[in-house]
């Protein structure tokens, strides 16, 4: 009897592993994240905020952003993805952005600027850019400006 009572509550805790891992059809499981997306598909400043929240963490508000993310849900192995992203900020915020990362000495390649974020008066600089690492990321501050320029990429970053 003892026997059968254990038998039963190891096939309700398999039961129990089998929809916590795997979810049921009635929503469980997460909605796929994988997108290649340009902000300039996006209808307005508020979408593109939005859209970019899903994606990256926000570090104080924003007042304007532009972007290329690629991301590749990979189900239940890591997700891969390649992130190019402008972003204007108020200059007393870049610190925020700054806070945790490793300042580099050489400055990354980061021709991809150009091509995501136009030449908009918003992107304009006369600031020395300041460059920062951290696990994955890459960004230049020109805190004067409040203007960031960051990519993060699973893969290597050029």
């Amino acid at each position: 009897m003892v026997g059968a009572l254990l038998a039963a509550l190891g096939l309700a805790f398999a039961g129990t592993v089998v929809f916590v891992l795997f979810g049921s059809s009635q929503g469980m499981v997460a909605p796929d994240r994988s997108t290649n997306t340009d902000s300039r598909a996006l209808p307005d400043a508020a979408a593109k905020l939005a859209f970019l929240e899903r994606y990256m963490k926000v570090m104080s508000p924003v007042q304007a952003t532009e972007f290329h993310i690629v991301y590749q849900n990979n189900d239940w192995a890591p997700s891969d993805w390649d992130m190019r992203v402008a972003l204007k900020v108020l200059p007393s915020d870049v610190p925020r952005w700054t806070a945790g990362m490793t300042p580099r000495s050489s400055a990354p390649d980061f021709r991809w600027v150009e091509r995501v974020a136009g030449s908009s008066d918003t992107w304009s600089v006369s600031s020395a850019p300041a460059y920062y690492d951290r696990e994955g990321c890459t960004l230049e501050a020109h805190a004067a400006e409040g203007v960031l320029f960051k990519a993060c990429s699973s893969l290597r970053l050029p």
